[in-house]
Order: structure tokens, then C-alpha cells, then sequence
């Protein structure tokens, strides 16, 4: 029998970089590397998406996709700030104590397969 898991989908993006400047927000084929990122889950999955960033988001983005924003500080902006201390800075911004599996998807690497994905999830589902 499988288990049901409480996955969350969190999607880390500043405006700050070092080479290109604001390249999350940058167009690729007429949308930006957050918004494949957005677009990948909606099209592929029933769930909330959690967008942890300085970056100020449209409303009409955030209902297109169900996104719930999470605002980050200038000290988890920078970068040299880790990967963890986004994740758990965003976890206790959700409060949720149901979350079991943290999918972490970065913007920078829009081209996914949701097969894998899903058989990645399908992991914890044992």
C-alpha cells in the first residue's frame, strides 16, 4: 500500500547575480526561467507553488500560477547564501508541520522531464 506524502514545490529566485544580471527573470522562448519553472508544475502537478524571493511578483503571476510568495531577506540574497538556509527560512515561513519532501526546483535549469520527477516522488511513496 502506498503512503500519501505531503510534497511542497519550492522555487528559489533573487534579482541579484553576478553574470547576467536578473537571469531568473530573464525571457527564454517568451516566458522567464521562473515562470518554465511555474508552468513546468502547474502543467504537471495539483499543487501550491512556494516562490522564496526579493523579487517583487505580479498578482495576475501569482493566481495564473497559485503561487504563494514568500519574501526573503537581503542576507539569503546574496550569493554566497546556501541553498539550506533558503529552504529552512521558507519552511518556517510556511508554518506547515505536515511537509514530508521538499521539491527544490531552481530556475536555472528550466528543462525537465516530469517522468523523472514523478518517479522520484513515487520513491517516498513506498
Amino acid at each position: 500500500m502506498k503512503k500519501n506524502i505531503d510534497f511542497i514545490f519550492l522555487v528559489p529566485a533573487r534579482k541579484g547575480s553576478k553574470r547576467v544580471k536578473n537571469k531568473n527573470f530573464k525571457k527564454l522562448d517568451n516566458l522567464s526561467l521562473v515562470e518554465h519553472t511555474f508552468k513546468f508544475i502547474k502543467e504537471n502537478f495539483d499543487t501550491k507553488i512556494y516562490f522564496t524571493t526579493d523579487y517583487v511578483l505580479s498578482e495576475s503571476t501569482k493566481k495564473k500560477y497559485n503561487i504563494e510568495l514568500i519574501n526573503r531577506p537581503k542576507k539569503l540574497c546574496t550569493s554566497t547564501a546556501k541553498p539550506i538556509d533558503v529552504i529552512l527560512h521558507a519552511l518556517d515561513q510556511i508554518k506547515k508541520t505536515s511537509v514530508q519532501v521538499i521539491i527544490f526546483l531552481q530556475p536555472t535549469v528550466p528543462f525537465r522531464k516530469v517522468k523523472i520527477l514523478k518517479k522520484a516522488m513515487n520513491f517516498f511513496k513506498i
